[in-house]
């Protein structure tokens, strides 16, 4: 073996450094509510289109670096230091980093063009570093042992099918992995990422791509954190008075996402988006007279104690009646988790309908929320 070659297997320190960053940020999403969490994730930087075409580019690489459970991180890690390793010590730190860079942005790219939902994990940057290294195995193996050449060939091919099989089952971002791995393929087999020798020092050019890649690499989380404000899903709810539909409810802190004039004397809006840890309905309907307002509100009440709102829910505890407001309360649970919070109050020939349908884990610090907003109802707009 060439000392080039011995300089080249020595170190893998960008391995090691990403591979504890992604630790770190696990424990960040474990501290703040569980890595389940899909508000959590979406705060931190997930991948989602929407929030890409609106400005937020560094979702590209961030979401790379969050993981969704226990297994899903210990299956990455595994495959980081298995191949990241040895592919570092044959390319070298920067040309490593131009690869699994490159390959990230790759699988993040295809992500969105096959499905703009939420999406984590490091299987792009993964599968890239997996290409490249079959590129590597059969095309710069020169100067290692026949051995040490053989693994490099069958293990990372072995590898690679076994990970591209994983990706066609459900719930598995099939287009991260192939854009991953079609990235890494290609950035490895352009001949400036092939040195004449294994261990050959990187270009300049090289050298600046890789400290562009490892800034995109520090910032991208950092801004997920920051800016997402990850920590604030723990928070419970605060109300504050907001008008709507002629009189004024108060409101939780989440953004309007739509309100639509279903019929006439009908008026209905949607408050939440996908880093809220609910969603919020509001609907106002005009009834002849206070007194057809009450008495809707009554029915209501005998009506969910046979049947809920949703399909699929089931009666937390029966419904309750006030008559100061007269409002009527339920709660209501369903599948995966799920729950379901809605009460009715008539504020004179009006009847206001709040439904309060928290994510999964944050259930109980939005518990009570929709009574609350529905006593707070006021017949008097701001």
């Amino acid at each position: 073996m060439t000392d080039e070659s011995a300089r080249a297997l020595r170190g893998s320190p960008a391995t090691w450094i990403v591979g504890a960053a992604i630790g770190l940020l696990f424990g960040l999403q474990v501290l703040w509510g569980g890595p389940g969490s899909e508000p959590l994730l979406a705060r931190m930087g997930a991948l989602h289109g929407p929030s890409v075409l609106e400005g937020q580019l560094w979702r590209l690489a961030s979401g790379a670096l969050l993981h969704t459970g226990a297994a899903h991180l210990a299956t990455n890690l595994v495959v980081l230091i298995a191949v990241g390793r040895p592919v570092e010590r044959l390319l070298g730190t920067a040309r490593w980093l131009l690869l699994f860079v490159g390959s990230i942005l790759g699988g993040s790219v295809a992500s969105l063009i096959a499905a703009p939902e939420l999406a984590v994990g490091a299987s792009g940057g993964l599968l890239g570093l997996l290409a490249g290294a079959v590129v590597l195995a059969f095309t710069r193996s020169d100067g290692l042992p026949d051995r040490t050449r053989l693994l490099l060939r069958w293990g990372t091919l072995l590898a690679l099918g076994v990970t591209v099989a994983q990706s066609f089952q459900p719930g598995v971002d099939m287009a991260a992995h192939l854009g991953g791995a079609v990235a890494g393929g290609l950035i490895v087999a352009a001949p400036p990422m092939r040195p004449p020798t294994l261990g050959a020092p990187p270009s300049e050019e090289q050298r600046i791509g890789a400290a562009f890649a490892a800034i995109v690499l520090t910032l991208a989380p950092l801004l997920g954190v920051f800016a997402g404000r990850g920590w604030a899903v723990m928070d419970p709810p605060t109300l504050s008075p907001r008008p709507f539909a002629e009189v004024t409810v108060p409101l939780p802190d989440l953004p309007p996402r739509g309100a639509l004039r279903t019929t006439e004397g009908a008026v209905s809006g949607l408050f939440g988006g996908v880093e809220d840890t609910a969603i919020v309905s509001l609907a106002a309907v005009e009834s002849r007279d206070p007194a057809a307002a009450r008495q809707g509100v009554g029915e209501l009440a005998i009506r969910w104690r046979d049947q809920s709102p949703e399909s699929g829910f089931t009666p937390r505890e029966a419904p309750r009646v006030t008559t100061d407001p007269t409002m009527v309360v339920a709660a209501f649970d369903g599948p995966d988790g799920q729950a379901l919070e809605v009460a009715v109050v008539a504020v004179g020939a009006r009847q206001v309908r709040i439904d309060v349908a928290p994510r999964p884990g944050h259930v109980r610090q939005w518990r009570g929320v929709a009574e609350r907003m529905a006593a707070g109802v006021d017949p008097q707009a701001e």
